[in-house]
């Protein structure tokens, strides 16, 4: 079983892409589960969405404790400890930010990736009428490239759909 953590914030679409990469990961012929936590905000406010993929049933329906893959889709979220002591060692770290993934720090052995999806977003034309960039579609595929279990043609399909 693989176990999978999104924190952004309201409005970044952290429940949105945890329920595709779950769909995603169906199609490519795994079982799946999505579920999200999060306050009464409607924007701004913390969000974490956990995702279980596995080739077997899932008996666990809780939150994800210790993930294999945490990503971080707003950078801020990172310099707080609570939000990647969760990640299990020798796990991977997703984090959307410009800078290098040697400019974070890594608990228990895990493996630092960054993506900035905020201007891969922007310069796609993905964005609000606001400006602002949405960038669930770009950290989708990302977790695509890192988890196997979550085929890119299979995310295609969920996300069309």
């Amino acid at each position: 079983m693989i176990e999978i953590i999104l924190h952004g914030t309201g409005g970044q679409g952290a429940v949105v892409a945890a329920k595709i990469l779950a769909d995603a990961a169906t199609k490519s012929g795994y079982r799946a589960q999505s579920f999200a936590a999060y306050g009464g905000e409607r924007r701004g406010g913390r969000v974490a969405s956990f995702l279980r993929l596995s080739e077997e049933e899932m008996l666990v329906h809780s939150k994800v404790y210790e993930a294999d893959c945490t990503v971080i889709m707003n950078e801020s979220l990172a310099a707080d400890p609570s939000v990647i002591a969760g990640t299990k060692d020798n796990g991977i770290i997703l984090i959307n930010s410009p800078e290098p993934s040697d400019s974070f720090s890594s608990p228990a052995n895990a493996r630092i990736e960054t993506i900035d999806a905020n201007r891969i977003a922007a310069e796609n034309g993905v964005v609000l009428p606001s400006g602002q960039p949405v960038i669930n579609t770009t950290i989708m595929g990302a977790v695509a490239a890192l988890v196997p279990m979550i085929g890119i043609k299979e995310l295609g399909e969920a996300i069309r759909e």
